[in-house]
């Protein structure tokens, strides 16, 4: 945070956290990112729903979908984003 930089960028912050820890740190990145743009790369979806406003999914270094979590799992017509993400990281389609 030296030099208050306008973009972050995370990979897998919470990864190894203990759970209160995770919550702690996600909290904090969701409040710098009221001043900044922050790119977070995570596998845990739980991260993301609580922090982002706008997602990308990859696959295989190519975007396959992006929007608010939200809004993507209710245009995939989805229970929850792990869903709309298995969908579309799945090998067999």
């Amino acid at each position: 945070m030296l030099g208050d930089p306008k973009v972050l960028i995370l990979d897998e912050p919470t990864a190894g956290l203990d759970p209160r820890e995770r919550v702690q740190l996600r909290n904090h990145i969701r409040d710098l990112s009221r001043e900044r743009t922050v790119l977070l790369a995570t596998h845990i979806l739980s991260d993301i729903e609580t922090i982002a406003d706008e997602i990308l999914l990859l696959r295989a270094g190519s975007l396959v979908r992006s929007g608010a979590p939200a809004a993507l799992v209710a245009e995939e017509n989805c229970a929850t984003l792990e869903e709309v993400c298995l969908r579309y990281i799945d090998d067999d389609e």
